[in-house]
């Protein structure tokens, strides 16, 4: 069994906010990760102490460096590995000695390599456990925590505190993700990689941070019903799953009130062989990932820009309180594209109220439409966006605004901008921009950067961050109130009556004899054990046996072929339905015969049995299949059958 640290939060406190660092393979050359580290966290403005190790040298940037970790002054609350793999499990051994249970371990060179690197995971896990571990990666970055002026990475991050958190199972996207934060002063709260995560996964560290920061929203919520106007979201990139269902019921705590958004590949099978040899993670099916991400309300990214917008607009919006869209625009033809993208997005392009529109047409020119979208002409400086931002956003009816600039000949940009800040934080209203454009726009998203208004290069790209956060806020209401629902009904439904000895009866046999399936009357049987009605069903050695089943049970029947390996009966002329008379029972049991006949020869099964079965007349017929995920376990597929 794995550690499971992260229901001693204390313990986790000491690995993302720990008083006490020893780097162990700190080095004086600046090329090498152990230098870098050491930099990073005295750069980040740390606070504690901080230990470097290598017995090669005394003292590595100004700080006294130790030989050893049995030399090392106390117990650090954290080590930082940075150590080829080979040298990483007998360096286990003596960080337990030390009482150091927190690790950080940078080192590659394990299951994404192949054999000889499972076998060293393996024996790390087999450390973790034996001495009560917890370790974050190996071959992964580190991670960052702002609110403890901690950057624990060999990355540069320059991104100031904010309200995301984010998981990464990529060393490398998280190294991006940091440069691009830094460039849209966009400000996160913590950053973990997790690597090959061979004892600390996803898991480990939602339940953590559920219980450290995300706990609250719902306490706040059943106390006063309240709930913040910002968010605080969390975003993820992960190759693998570890425990599915687990992870469903953990983030399903978290988005009825802050949003979720994965960016999960493994849709192709080369994707799925590219994990393999990246972090040796392995993916189940896509389509199970996709319902049990809908079912959590977690939002799927469909690839890196999705991710990187939604890190930007969750952080900085406003939660929309319905899905009613106004456009503002200097610019026709992206006004009337963007039209589209709302409407294909499932956002409603809403009617403007009368007042708004009579205000409009008093303080715009003849030219301009006072319609939605509102088209403020190409002339427009910023007082004329002033004018229909402000009459769009005092209208009740609307939710939210996307927001459009061109660059054209009298456009300012700059003050343009400056007015949206100020305005979005005074109504409190999302307001999603467009500046699209390079130089002469560039300044000014800079200026959108620093107020916290979401812009983007296009406006395809604002309507689907909306869109995607306009539905994650309706089916948070959905929660939300199922949520108090729960707490204040209880539903009293009837246990099923389930045999147990037979139901494990029935599927021991099978599983002793390796069958691929259950027969047709296993699984009669089986469904019977557990309080599911099946029809009367049963193997007929003759037509006599037919006629007697009949008189028992009556008209109509259906007979059919039986057989462990038999999935597809009609496609081989198994199955005669709707049989009504002695005469149509005959003539049905010689063909099924004739067909079974067929069967054997071509296949060899002489298992194969006859079975009739009472015909049901009415109601809807249905297909149910389970099966095992390798990330979420037993999976039900429901449909019409």
């Amino acid at each position: 069994m794995l550690p499971n640290p992260a229901h001693q939060n204390n313990v986790l406190d000491k690995l993302f906010y720990p008083s006490s660092i020893t780097v162990v393979g700190a080095s004086s050359n600046t090329q090498k990760v152990g230098n870098i580290v050491l930099r990073n966290i005295l750069d980040s403005g740390y606070k504690g102490a901080l230990y470097p190790v290598n017995p090669s040298t005394q003292t590595i940037l100004d700080l006294k460096c130790y030989s050893n970790i049995a030399s090392l002054p106390g117990t650090p609350d954290l080590a930082v590995v940075a150590i080829p793999s080979t040298g990483v499990n007998k360096l286990l051994e003596e960080l337990s000695e030390k009482n150091i249970r927190n690790i950080v371990i940078f080192s590659a060179g394990y299951k994404e390599i192949g054999p000889e690197g499972v076998l060293l995971e393996k024996q790390l896990l087999e450390s973790a456990k034996l001495y009560d571990l917890n370790i974050l990666g190996p071959n992964c970055l580190g991670f960052v925590n702002n609110s403890h002026n901690l950057n624990a990475t060999f990355g540069k991050v320059n991104a100031p505190q904010g309200p995301l958190n984010f998981i990464s199972q990529s060393g490398a996207i998280a190294s991006s993700f940091f440069d691009w934060a830094a460039e849209c002063d966009l400000g996160f709260n913590q950053f973990i990689t997790l690597g090959n995560k061979t004892v600390l996964s996803e898991n480990n560290i939602l339940e953590y941070w559920l219980s450290k920061f995300y706990m609250q929203y719902s306490q706040d919520f059943f106390e006063s019903a309240k709930l913040p106007s910002k968010l605080s979201p969390i975003g993820m990139y992960l190759e693998s799953i570890v425990n599915g269902q687990e992870f469903v019921k953990l983030v399903s705590r978290i988005t009825p009130f802050n949003p979720v958004f994965i960016l999960k590949p493994g849709k192709t099978e080369q994707s799925k062989k590219a994990m393999q040899s990246h972090t040796g993670a392995l993916a189940g099916e896509d389509n199970v990932l996709e319902t049990a991400l809908s079912t959590a309300n977690v939002i799927r990214c469909q690839g890196m820009e999705d991710m990187f917008d939604y890190s930007k607009a969750f952080s900085w919006s406003y939660v929309p309180s319905g899905n009613n869209v106004a456009i503002i625009s200097n610019a026709g033809g992206p006004a009337v594209i963007t039209s589209d993208f709302v409407a294909e997005n499932g956002l409603n392009l809403v009617d403007l109220s009368d007042d708004t529109k009579k205000l409009l047409t008093t303080q715009l020119p003849r030219a301009a439409s006072i319609l939605n979208p509102v088209d403020v002409l190409g002339d427009a400086l910023a007082d004329r966006y002033k004018i229909a931002l402000t009459s769009v956003l005092e209208d009740s009816a609307v939710d939210s605004v996307i927001l459009i600039l061109t660059p054209q000949v009298m456009t300012q940009a700059e003050q343009t901008a400056q007015l949206i800040g100020n305005l979005a934080h005074h109504y409190k209203k999302p307001i999603f921009c467009a500046f699209v454009g390079g130089a002469q726009v560039e300044h000014a998203i800079k200026l959108l950067d620093q107020y916290k208004v979401p812009s983007f290069s296009y406006p395809g790209r604002a309507v689907n961050c909306l869109a995607q956060l306009s539905n994650w806020a309706l089916r948070a209401n959905t929660m939300r109130d199922n949520l108090l629902n729960e707490q204040v009904t209880s539903i009293f439904v009837s246990k099923p009556k389930i045999n147990f000895d037979t139901a494990t009866s029935i599927l021991e046999q099978a599983m002793s004899r390796q069958a691929p399936a259950l027969t047709s009357v296993e699984s009669s049987l089986l469904l019977s054990s557990i309080d599911l009605f099946t029809p009367p069903i049963k193997v007929v050695e003759n037509s006599q046996h037919a006629v007697d089943f009949v008189a028992n049970h009556g008209w109509p029947v259906v007979l059919k072929l039986s057989s462990e390996g038999l999935l597809h009966k009609s496609d081989v002329g198994g199955v005669i339905t709707n049989i009504r008379s002695t005469k149509e029972l005959a003539y049905g049991y010689e063909a099924i015969l004739g067909s079974k006949r067929k069967l054997i020869d071509s296949t060899g099964d002489n298992l194969i049995e006859v079975v009739i079965q009472k015909q049901v007349e009415d109601g809807l017929e249905l297909i149910i299949g389970v099966k095992k995920d390798p990330n979420f376990g037993a999976v039900l597929m429901f449909g019409a059958g």
